[in-house]
């Protein structure tokens, strides 16, 4: 890994893992080692790690209201809620109780 990194002109700095929460959380993932080889590419080893991550995500401060609110705070998904509660396209989004969804996710 080191010698793959040595290509790259970067600096190191530190950061507290509580403003780090979103990379600090894929540190801590398990990683199943048996299904892990020198042929594996690093690309499915990034998958694996990720399918890990998303089942260790927390959800007991998420509620629909939380999520309605922290919609409304960022202004392009605000804006793109009062697109659609003008005037409904047939668009990737849409809007379900206040929650709006792309794709058929959150």
């Amino acid at each position: 890994m080191l010698p793959f990194l040595g290509g790259f002109d970067y600096t190191v700095k530190f950061r507290k893992g509580l403003e780090n929460q979103n990379l600090d959380c894929l540190s801590r993932a398990p990683v199943n080692q048996n299904c892990i080889s020198a042929d594996v590419s690093k690309n499915d080893e990034v998958h694996q790690v990720c399918a890990s991550a998303v089942f260790e995500i927390s959800s007991e401060n998420l509620t629909a209201d939380a999520i309605i609110q922290e919609t409304e705070k960022d202004q392009e998904l605000a804006e793109i809620k009062r697109e659609l509660l003008s005037s409904p396209v047939n668009s990737d989004y849409i809007l379900d109780s206040g929650i709006l969804f792309r794709n058929n996710r959150l």
